[in-house]
C-alpha cells in the first residue's frame, strides 16, 4: 500500500491551520484586552461616584459642624435639617460599600461584616426614621439589605421584650440592637 502527499495541498492545509491558531491566539489576547478594559472603566466609575459622593459630604459638612451657620441657611429647623443631612451621608455611605461590593471592587468576604455594620446603623432611631424618607432613592437591592436588617432588629427588640415580661419586676426598655446582641436598661418596680 502506498500513500501520495500532494504537497502542495499539505502546506495549504498547514496554512490553514497555522492561520487558524493565529486567529484563536487573537480571539484569546482580544478577549483578555476587553476584560482589562471593563475593569478599568468599572473602576473609573467607582472612583467617579466616590468624587460625586465626596463632593456632596464636603459641601454639606460645614452646616452639620456648624451650628451657627446652619441657623443662617435654614432657620428654626437647622438641627432637623443637620440631623437629616448627617443620617443621609451615613446611609449613603453604607450605600456606597454595599454597590462596590456587589461590582466586584471590595471582596464580597466583607458582606457579612458590612450587613452588621449596617444592622448597628439601622438601629439607631434617628436613622430609621431618616431610611424611612430616602430608602426610595437608593438601589433594590441596598434597599432590600437593609429591610431584611431592620427585620432582625425587629425580630431581636421582641425577643428582648418578650423575656423581660418573663421578670415582673423589671421594666425593659430597649435602647440598641447591635452587632453583638441586644442591650437593654433594666429598672426593679418599686
Amino acid at each position: 500500500m502506498t500513500f501520495e502527499i500532494d504537497l502542495g495541498k499539505l502546506t495549504d492545509w498547514i496554512g490553514i491551520a497555522v492561520n487558524a491558531l493565529i486567529f484563536l491566539s487573537g480571539l484569546f489576547v482580544l478577549r483578555a484586552s476587553l476584560k482589562s478594559v471593563q475593569a478599568v472603566l468599572r473602576q473609573l466609575q467607582s472612583q467617579a461616584t466616590q468624587q460625586a459622593y465626596e463632593a456632596h459630604k464636603t459641601a454639606y459638612m460645614p452646616l452639620i459642624q456648624d451650628p451657627k451657620l446652619a441657623k443662617m441657611m435654614w432657620g428654626a429647623d437647622a438641627d432637623e435639617y443637620r440631623i437629616n443631612l448627617l443620617s443621609s451621608i451615613l446611609v449613603n455611605q453604607s450605600s456606597r460599600v454595599f454597590e462596590e461590593t456587589v461590582k466586584g471592587n471590595i471582596p464580597h468576604q466583607t458582606l457579612e461584616t458590612f450587613r452588621l455594620d449596617l444592622m448597628d446603623l439601622l438601629s439607631w432611631p434617628v436613622i430609621r426614621r431618616r431610611w424611612a424618607q430616602i430608602r426610595q432613592f437608593h438601589h433594590p437591592d441596598f434597599v432590600k439589605l437593609a429591610d431584611e436588617c431592620l427585620v432582625e432588629i425587629d425580630a431581636a427588640e421582641a425577643h428582648t421584650r418578650a423575656a423581660a415580661a418573663h421578670l415582673p419586676s423589671l421594666s425593659v426598655e430597649v435602647v440598641h440592637v447591635g452587632r453583638v446582641s441586644t442591650a437593654a436598661r433594666l429598672r426593679t418596680s418599686a
